[in-house]
């Protein structure tokens, strides 16, 4: 069953928090799969390509990087009750072989070189990619590098949210209206600390606060609105404002150049 149809089926169906697996990679996947109920989403495919993966680098350069979503197939071990998605090389065709060989009188053991891994990283058969098989899915067409978990996880945080505010609230403008009866559906589900996506405004005047400390402010203030409201990271927006000298004014006074608004 697909994502589409299993992701919003299993949020009518649960009463608890899921997450998304299957086709996980990048910003797009975890902003699909919130958006059909997922709490979250897991990726296996996609940590193999990562620099910490204990894994030989032809496995991630020449297999995974190399690969589009075509290279994949399934069909290996079914006889014993899996049916498992590889990448497809030598290795898996004398697997296959040997299934259609050996037939019903297929034994684990008939098979076990192909499918046991165990290859240390040094090991020579890494050099053709053809030593056996190994699980492998179709997310490889949308692999096309090599980062730390750390740079994967944040390009996929800052992705996710730039989706979100750049991308879809763009479909909406100020004379959108929904149905007065939906939307109180919609509150109704919602979590009653965070039924909206809020905006900070930070205003100072021009050249009070370095990029740097834009950052660390930006952090902190989201922070303590997920901590607050319980809402995810992306639905707080940072705004910083700057102003020139003589524009702004508090209870008749020009702003001083100490002062800052939120």
């Amino acid at each position: 069953m697909p994502n589409m149809i299993l992701l919003p089926r299993a949020a009518e169906e649960l009463k608890i928090p899921f997450v998304a697996s299957g086709g996980m990679a990048d910003a797009r996947s975890l902003v699909a799969a919130l958006a059909m109920g997922a709490a979250g989403m897991t990726m296996g495919t996609r940590f193999i390509a990562t620099k910490e993966a204990p894994v030989h680098d032809n496995v991630k350069k020449k297999a995974i990087v190399a690969a589009s979503e075509l290279d994949t197939r399934l069909g290996t071990c079914v006889r014993f009750g899996t049916l498992n998605r590889v990448l497809k090389n030598a290795g898996v065709e004398r697997l296959l072989d040997i299934e259609r060989e050996r037939g019903s009188k297929l034994k684990i053991e008939d098979i076990h070189d192909e499918v046991a891994g165990g290859l240390s990283q040094g090991d020579d058969r890494w050099a053709t990619m053809d030593a056996g098989a190994w699980s492998c899915g179709m997310v490889v067409g949308l692999i096309h590098d090599i980062p730390t978990v750390k740079e994967l996880i944040d390009r996929i945080m800052v992705g996710a949210e730039r989706i979100i505010l750049a991308r879809l609230t763009g479909f909406l403008d100020a004379e959108s209206k929904v149905p007065e009866g939906r939307l109180k559906s919609f509150a109704s589900t919602q979590s009653p600390r965070w039924k909206t996506m809020p905006t900070y405004f930070c205003t100072t005047l021009e050249g009070r606060l370095t990029a740097e400390q834009k950052r660390k402010m930006a952090g902190e203030i989201t922070r303590v609105h997920c901590e607050v409201t319980g809402a995810p990271s992306f639905f707080a927006q940072v705004i910083f404002q700057e102003v020139r000298p003589g524009d702004y004014f508090i209870g008749g006074a020009p702003l001083k150049h100490d002062q800052l608004f939120v």
